[in-house]
């Protein structure tokens, strides 16, 4: 005759309750790209206009924190495109980071802004990206993160020579 222990299934239960749900926890904190985080963040020294166009989901919100201690910049994303531009009056470093629904970014285009490093891992839903620096510029862009842009279809770039870490 079999004995069942209702003991012991009771806690075995418990035990699979709660390894499926760390299991679900991994996963959903690292869908947001490599470092786990829901963000942009590009670097620039550019004095004059850094300008970005982005296309996405209509209404959707971004926040872009211009690097220089202002308030941050909201935008609504458009199927149309919308642009964002701020005018720096030093060529010190700046990190300009872009949060919030940044999932909905389909495109993204960033042309002459002096660019140094850019990480759009975070940004997996976008399917377009076009990064055009005048070649006369001699820094260079150093680092780009595109490594979970599995939606990426078009990828314009131009000027390169200076790239020493690109992940895909």
């Amino acid at each position: 005759m079999l004995r069942i222990n209702k003991s012991l299934i009771s806690r075995s239960i418990g035990i699979l309750i709660l390894l499926i749900a760390f299991a679900f926890s991994a996963c959903s904190s690292s869908s947001g790209g490599s470092s786990g985080k829901n963000e942009i963040t590009i670097v620039t020294a550019k004095q004059g206009e850094v300008k970005f166009e982005f296309v996405g989901t209509d209404g959707a919100k971004l926040a872009i924190d211009w690097g220089v201690g202002d308030e941050n910049d909201v935008i609504n994303l458009a199927s149309a495109g919308v642009e964002a531009s701020k005018n720096y009056s030093s060529s010190d470093q700046k990190t300009i980071t872009i949060t919030g629904e940044i999932l909905h970014i389909t495109d993204l285009i960033l042309s002459d802004n002096e660019i140094t490093s850019i990480d759009l891992s975070a940004c997996s839903g976008l399917e377009n990206l076009r990064l055009v620096e005048d070649p006369s510029w001699d820094a260079g862009l150093v680092s780009l993160d595109l490594s979970q842009n599995l939606k990426l279809k078009d990828l314009y770039i131009v000027s390169l020579s200076e790239l020493a870490s690109l992940r895909s």
